[in-house]
């Protein structure tokens, strides 16, 4: 902390004082939020580098894995039996009452 003189003024004083250890606190304040700035964006570059690789993974299997953490029934391909009949005409009945 620097050091202000102002005898004849001792509430000056005071208030010098007072201002020169807010300053100093503040500026501590902002040496420690850089360091934070300064680390969370090597998190995110570590994170985008991590999203990057996983793009070049097999969607499909991480499609399927996401329906079965979220418990939603797994479409099935196109060639399957099931939707091969859906096309084929089974619902048909259904839809003429």
């Amino acid at each position: 902390m620097s050091s202000v003189s102002c005898p004849e003024y001792p509430e000056l004083q005071d208030k010098l004082q007072r201002l020169a250890m807010a300053r100093d606190s503040l500026t501590l304040q902002v040496s420690v939020l850089s360091e934070q700035v300064s680390a969370q964006k090597e998190k995110i570059r570590d994170l985008e580098s991590l999203l990057t690789q996983r793009r070049g993974e097999d969607i499909h299997s991480e499609t399927h894995h996401s329906l079965i953490r979220l418990d939603l029934p797994i479409p099935f391909p196109p060639s399957s039996p099931t939707t091969c009949s859906f096309e084929k005409g089974m619902a048909t009945p259904f839809l003429h009452h």
